[in-house]
């Protein structure tokens, strides 16, 4: 790797934690996560340009590999100080669960309140009347789930509503709605193989987007589900 290439991965890796501050999809702990990660693999290229200048430009010992990401992960994890806890016997539990959070799923929020879907008989448009009780409905295009909402009034509407709803084998698997950002802010890396390390048992098979990945979330797909 030539000077001007170790200076240009440099360059990526602050445009890469410009990236990282500007997504608005990371919570603080993922966050702190990635930006531990960008900067283990930028002390990676310090180190190797360290490298070089003590044994010359033509020595190709100074040819070194692209940094590994168990090394990338495990500077991270001292950075954030991921050490093993007396409760836990896996040293690695810290890490394990960020990595786990950020596993690309389809998350499903109920809301817990709306107003009553039915439609009115003796006047055009739906009943509107506020309401708890809800059925969830998913779609046979995409998998997503929509709530419907009815009232004490229209409670047999809900119910021949529930009935006649698709079965899940008969509809897609949704697209992904959380998770991922790891992912996408390093997408050369192995995350089926982290992803299933980090959950541990009770792995579903897991296959990552063939798209590149956008800036906005929920816009990949994935078959990991979570429970409903």
């Amino acid at each position: 790797m030539t000077d001007r290439r170790i200076g240009d991965k440099l360059i990526e890796h602050d445009l890469c934690e410009a990236r990282l501050f500007a997504d608005p999809d990371f919570d603080g702990e993922t966050l702190l996560l990635a930006l531990a990660i960008s900067r283990a693999l930028r002390d990676g290229c310090f180190a190797l340009r360290r490298v070089r200048l003590e044994t010359g430009p033509e020595d190709e010992s100074a040819e070194a590999a692209p940094q590994r990401t168990s090394d990338a992960l495990r500077r991270a994890q001292q950075t954030l100080r991921l050490g093993p806890d007396a409760g836990h016997r896996d040293p690695n539990w810290r890490l394990r669960r960020l990595i786990e959070r950020d596993i690309p799923r389809y998350e499903i929020h109920p809301p817990e309140c709306g107003h009553c879907d039915a439609p009115m008989v003796k006047r055009s448009g739906v009943c509107g009347q506020r309401t708890r009780n809800s059925v969830a409905v998913r779609s046979r295009d995409d998998g997503r789930l929509t709530w419907h909402f009815y009232c004490a009034r229209h409670r047999d509407w809900g119910t021949e509503l529930y009935r006649s709803r698709p079965d899940v084998a008969d509809c897609p698997t949704p697209p992904c709605n959380a998770g991922g950002l790891l992912m996408r802010h390093f997408p050369d890396w192995d995350w089926e193989t982290l992803y299933r390390w980090a959950y541990g048992r009770g792995w579903k098979e897991w296959k990552p987007p063939a798209d590149a990945f956008p800036n906005v979330a929920g816009m990949w797909g994935g078959i990991f589900e979570a429970s409903e």
